[in-house]
């Protein structure tokens, strides 16, 4: 948001769990920025489809840079060195790939090649499991926010990548709900560019898609309207979704994964993924 203040309230905040747990980062709009029409942008990335706003004030992943170091490539942008944009890491039997959806993904970038590289070098004997993180969604049933733009091109830049590296769970957050999609599988007709979803027998035969948004932030958008104007129909692609708080929970060994949401109310379990892969 722009606001000192707020990012030594954050690091305040989060002290008790991240001096002892290992806190990795993934940034996303409030702390990168575009230009927020305030002259010249330094060659921020902003192409016409993405509609990047303002929601950093001007940050341009300084303050996040400045404050975490994870093991990643450096990107130069006015003459300060970034960190933290696009990165990887082992944790157990998980290999974690984090991207930056704020900055430039498509093909022929430096990011796209580094995820590409990424995916292709995971040793699925040491790492049996495969996340990829981002802020942003690739799917979601939030109004105006699958259809095109950022999610159109994510889906069409990576989910080739993702497919032949069987990446097992693409997590984000943005949105400010929790949403999980069956394994997704796309068509595009090559005449129209529409985009045809269908789920995998198995959620291991895809990648599945986990929207964890729900720290505690009370905006809100409303869910898509499919097939009914003004009808909120969850669609067939989207297993479950709610806008309650809560968090996400991995517990992986080398033949099972197990996500579960969990909600702040109660500390309920309001929904369980489960992966099952051979010895």
């Amino acid at each position: 948001r722009g606001l000192a203040h707020l990012w030594s309230e954050y690091m305040h905040f989060i002290e008790p769990v991240a001096a002892s747990t290992p806190w990795m980062v993934s940034d996303g709009n409030h702390e990168s920025n575009a230009n927020c029409g305030q002259g010249d942008d330094g060659g921020a990335w902003n192409p016409p489809w993405a509609g990047y706003g303002c929601d950093s004030l001007g940050e341009c992943s300084i303050p996040y840079s400045e404050l975490f170091n994870m093991d990643s490539p450096t990107f130069e942008y006015r003459s300060r060195t970034l960190r933290n944009l696009w990165y990887a890491f082992t944790f157990g039997a998980v290999r974690f790939i984090v991207m930056s959806t704020e900055h430039d993904f498509t093909e022929g970038s430096a990011q796209y090649a580094y995820v590409k590289r990424e995916l292709a070098s995971v040793d699925r004997r040491a790492t049996p499991w495969l996340i990829v993180i981002g802020h942003r969604p690739i799917y979601t049933s939030s109004a105006g926010s699958v259809g095109g733009g950022i999610g159109r091109h994510l889906r069409d830049t990576y989910e080739a990548l993702f497919a032949a590296a069987h990446v097992d769970l693409f997590l984000n957050g943005h949105m400010h709900k929790y949403e999980r999609t069956c394994a997704i599988r796309r068509r595009v007709d090559d005449a129209t560019g529409e985009e045809t979803l269908t789920c995998a027998p198995r959620d291991e035969d895809a990648t599945v898609y986990l929207n964890v948004g729900t720290a505690g932030n009370v905006y809100q958008v409303t869910w898509d309207s499919w097939r009914a104007a003004d009808h909120r129909v969850q669609p067939d692609w989207s297993v479950f979704r709610t806008d309650q708080w809560g968090v996400g929970v991995f517990d992986a060994n080398a033949t099972t994964l197990v996500f579960e949401y969990v909600g702040a109310q109660r500390g309920e379990v309001h929904d369980r993924l489960v992966l099952r892969r051979a010895a």
